[in-house]
């Protein structure tokens, strides 16, 4: 009896899918870049700047997977294909190297919230993109700390700047 009984209590919670927090709801990942206005308005790059932010705030602090697409891990081309894809249904490259040869190349001094931003860390051409999301800050999946925030004028990724792609035109 008492077998069964350990059986019924595995099955009924071993079975249940763990909690994993993916982010904090409420960080906002919609400020105003310094060349449009309200946070809420569409941004001059054709994207609804709440709409694609609570989107990001969803995968905020996704653990890194190499090949990820998911909110169980992301590398960082993953995070740009879920994002487009919870968006609007926008279904983009899953190669970092494939969306910056494929997308319309745009000035650093124009970018607006929802461009890509591409960086070369491994002697490539390119090894890794993020989502510029306002204020010189961009979301993308770190290795070492999964889906965060960064600024983009940190010596390490403004060294490392390799340009910038639109997704809408």
């Amino acid at each position: 009896m008492r077998f069964f009984i350990l059986i019924a209590i595995s099955l009924l919670f071993a079975c249940q899918p763990a909690v994993r927090f993916t982010g904090e709801q409420n960080v906002d990942v919609s400020p105003g870049d310094n060349n449009s206005g309200d946070a809420s308005d569409n941004s001059p790059a054709g994207v609804d700047r709440g709409r694609m932010g609570k989107i990001i705030a969803g995968y905020l602090r996704t653990p890194y997977k190499n090949g990820g697409t998911g909110k169980l891990g992301l590398d960082c081309s993953g995070l740009v294909y879920v994002v487009y894809r919870d968006y609007n249904g926008t279904r983009l490259p899953i190669s970092t190297d494939k969306l910056y040869r494929n997308l319309k190349k745009i000035d650093y001094r124009n970018i607006k919230y929802g461009d890509l931003v591409f960086f070369t860390f491994d002697g490539s051409l390119v090894s890794h993109v993020g989502i510029y999301v306002g204020n010189d800050k961009f979301v993308h999946a770190s290795q070492s700390k999964g889906v965060i925030i960064s600024d983009i004028t940190e010596d390490y990724y403004r060294l490392n700047y390799k340009g910038s792609r639109r997704v809408f035109q």
